[in-house]
C-alpha cells in the first residue's frame, strides 16, 4: 500500500509540474499580448504564476486520477509490462476526464 501511495504521489507531482509550466507559459503569453492595451496590476512573472497555479492543481488532479485508474484496473501488471499504446490510452482517459471535471467546476 505504501508503494502504491508513493507512485500516486509521483504521478500527481509529475503531471502537476508539467501542467503548471504550460499554464505559466500561457499566462506569460497573455500578459505580453495584452500589455499594450492595458497595464496588468502584476508583472510578467507574477501574472504567469497566478495563471499557472490553476493549471498546476488541475495537473495534479489528472495525475492522481491516472495513477488511481491505472492501479485499480491493471492490478496484476506493472507499467513496464504494458504496451505503450495501452498506457497512453489510460493516460488520455484520465487526462480527458479530469480536464472535463475541471472545466465544469470553473464554469
Amino acid at each position: 500500500m505504501n508503494r502504491r501511495l508513493r507512485a500516486i504521489f509521483a504521478f500527481g507531482t509529475l503531471w502537476a509540474v508539467s501542467w503548471g509550466l504550460v499554464g505559466f507559459a500561457y499566462g506569460c503569453a497573455q500578459w505580453l499580448r495584452f500589455a499594450g492595451e492595458r497595464h496588468p496590476a502584476y508583472g510578467l512573472f507574477m501574472w504567469g504564476v497566478f495563471t499557472g497555479l490553476p493549471y498546476f492543481f488541475a495537473g495534479a488532479l489528472c495525475g492522481v486520477g491516472f495513477a488511481w485508474l491505472f492501479s485499480h484496473t491493471e492490478r496484476d501488471r506493472v507499467i513496464d509490462n504494458l504496451s505503450l499504446r495501452r498506457t497512453a490510452v489510460w493516460g488520455g482517459i484520465a487526462g480527458a476526464a479530469a480536464s472535463f471535471i475541471v472545466v465544469l467546476v470553473w464554469l
